[in-house]
């Protein structure tokens, strides 16, 4: 398999390496040299499997002058995480800039396993972690547990869903549970922004996207599965590749779209928190509204994420664009990943219901 930068998709330039989980994190949460659970993979019958890996495993081929410009994402993120380890206030920009890292971390994963895993399906990636940070509608879904010790693992991330659609997966560190999803308009209708009559897959692997007015208000649940008991959720509407399209511009030119903005020209909207089915604008000024207000045990609710965050990964998968611009072999050939990934869900969260996996 030809290598390739993790952040650009060139030929690496430089002799350097990218810890997709990064040491800082390692070390914040427990012994650097341990292996790590990364989720599930599936095993040669089609059922689903736990996996670790040890950390020196998770080292991957970077530019050198990619690798130092993300340095610094990675230098914000640690103090943001040593903050909530802490339970200290955070504002709207450390909550964007978690965001961001989390795309980082997220896409950094699927990349990972087409090198650990010799990329054995034969795919060949479009995108890497340069072109996919604040590309689309985002979420962190937060909640907190009563564990007391040090940990890290990572929910669902290598699953059919996520090998096809890395949308969704959720991180653990120490007693907190992100469930992080970066999906296309995922938030964008009921938070009154334009979104799409349609959208397509094409065979070269592009969208054909069909673009309408927002609505101009907001419509509670933002997220209409929110999972019970409730977290918080941190929303952040993006909409730049899309006010770029010809012909959608006009739909973002209102005075409903610049209030969601933090930076309209970019189309990054602003940080949202949601909580019991009331949505408001996160301060800017530091504010512990991200600090969810009751602690789960920890050990029953790992395995409710971890079926929340599966079956959301199938639904995203399920309810994709539409497969109609297709030449018939994709179209088969995406038909067989839905129902391969509805079978290997089902299994999956059977196994859970029976405490046979560990998260």
């Amino acid at each position: 398999m030809e290598k390739f930068c993790i952040f650009c998709g060139r030929r690496p330039q430089g002799k350097t390496a990218e810890h997709v989980i990064p040491r800082w994190l390692m070390k914040l949460t427990g012994d650097p040299s341990r292996s790590v659970s990364l989720g599930l993979s599936m095993s040669p019958d089609g059922s689903p499997k736990s996996l670790f890996y040890a950390f020196d495993e998770f080292k991957f081929p970077a530019c050198g002058s990619c690798n130092k410009i993300y340095s610094k994402l990675e230098d914000q993120t640690k103090i943001i995480f040593t903050k909530m380890f802490a339970s200290q206030p955070l504002t709207a920009h450390e909550l964007h800039i978690l965001l961001d890292w989390l795309d980082k971390v997220r896409i950094g994963l699927w990349l990972a396993y087409f090198y650990l895993d010799h990329n054995v399906a034969g795919i060949q990636p479009h995108f890497f972690i340069g072109s996919r940070i604040g590309l689309e509608d985002r979420m962190i879904e937060i909640y907190r547990s009563d564990y007391d010790g040090k940990g890290l693992s990572f929910i669902c991330a290598n699953t059919p869903a996520f090998k096809m659609l890395p949308s969704a997966f959720t991180l653990v560190v120490n007693n907190l549970f992100l469930l992080n999803v970066s999906y296309n308009f995922y938030l964008s209708r009921r938070m009154g922004l334009p979104f799409p009559r349609k959208v397509a897959f094409m065979d070269d692997g592009r969208w054909a996207i069909d673009p309408e007015e927002g609505l101009k208000r907001k419509i509670n649940p933002i997220v209409r599965d929110s999972f019970q008991p409730r977290g918080i959720q941190i929303l952040q509407p993006i909409f730049g590749r899309y006010k770029a399209i010809p012909g959608a511009r006009a739909y973002y030119e209102n005075d409903y779209v610049r209030a969601h903005s933090m930076d309209f020209d970019r189309g990054i909207g602003k940080i949202f928190l949601a909580h019991e089915r009331s949505v408001s604008e996160y301060p800017e000024d530091p504010s512990a509204l991200w600090l969810p207000h009751e602690a789960q045990s920890h050990y029953s609710f790992a395995n409710k994420i971890c079926i929340r965050t599966a079956e959301l990964q199938s639904r995203l998968v399920e309810e994709g664009p539409s497969l109609d611009k297709l030449s018939e072999e994709k179209r088969r050939a995406m038909k067989n990943h839905i129902k391969l990934n509805k079978r290997f869900t089902r299994l999956m969260v059977k196994a859970i219901k029976q405490s046979r996996l560990v998260y």
